[in-house]
């Protein structure tokens, strides 16, 4: 039996590449990254696994390669699942920011999904099924932190794409969903001092940081969910309670 398909923006690394290895036992997965090496590791690494995956570059920034996306999608087979990974963070108080840093979060965390999404909702409403999930963040929308106003803003904006979007597609079968992450290990996190890392844990009520495979896990929850569209699931350790 030919597996549906599943595609993960994003997915070289952190989160995304987490999703893509919980997806593998049931999908054939489609997975973008913007450097070509680390697609291309990926793609190396299941080898061999008996799993089939699809590394395609992609900047969810640039139109053209977003249609060439869409392409080598419809391409590979019927689809079931778009997971939307891709997002970058450029801490900035908003006084010292300026527009091209405002342009390549908001254009990569909000505009990127809005723009792989609109290019593959049509195969989506022909089949009238499947599900669009969108990886937002507890920051910004469910609480505030110095330094994150525009990536906070560009994660907020998810939420309401994801209650509209639901309404739009409902009725074609489509489901769409959003899940806002707390404080999870990934190369975001790296760069954190061990004092900074100590204190955001103590704020913590679970009383650490998250695995990229519980995020994972969260995805499959609302990918197999069929009832559940339009809804936001935080998943934070209850650092926002």
């Amino acid at each position: 039996m030919t597996l549906p398909v599943a595609l993960v923006t994003g997915g070289t690394r952190g989160i995304g590449a987490a999703v893509v290895k919980a997806l593998l036992p049931t999908h054939r997965v489609c997975f973008t990254g913007r450097d070509v090496t680390k697609v291309q590791e990926q793609q190396e690494a299941h080898l061999g696994t008996g799993h089939e995956t699809l590394g395609v570059v992609c900047n969810v920034r640039e139109t053209d390669q977003v249609t060439r996306l869409v392409e080598e999608v419809k391409a590979y087979g019927a689809l079931d699942l778009v997971v939307h990974c891709a997002g970058i963070t450029r801490n900035a108080l908003l006084l010292r920011s300026n527009d091209q840093l405002v342009q390549e979060v908001m254009d990569t965390n909000l505009h990127g999904s809005i723009r792989v999404t609109r290019g593959i909702l049509p195969l989506l409403l022909r089949q009238r099924k499947g599900s669009i999930i969108h990886v937002a963040s507890v920051a910004g929308p469910f609480m505030g932190q110095s330094g994150l106003s525009i990536y906070g803003a560009s994660k907020a904006g998810l939420i309401g794409l994801t209650t509209c979007l639901a309404k739009e597609v409902g009725r074609s079968g489509v489901r769409v969903n959003c899940l806002c992450p707390g404080y999870i290990h990934t190369d975001m996190t790296l760069d954190m001092s061990p004092d900074m890392v100590r204190d955001l844990t103590s704020r913590i009520p679970l009383g650490r940081f998250g695995e990229a495979q519980e995020v994972a896990q969260a995805v499959l929850y609302l990918h197999q969910a069929q009832y559940m569209t339009g809804q936001t699931l935080v998943l934070d350790g209850g650092l926002s309670t």
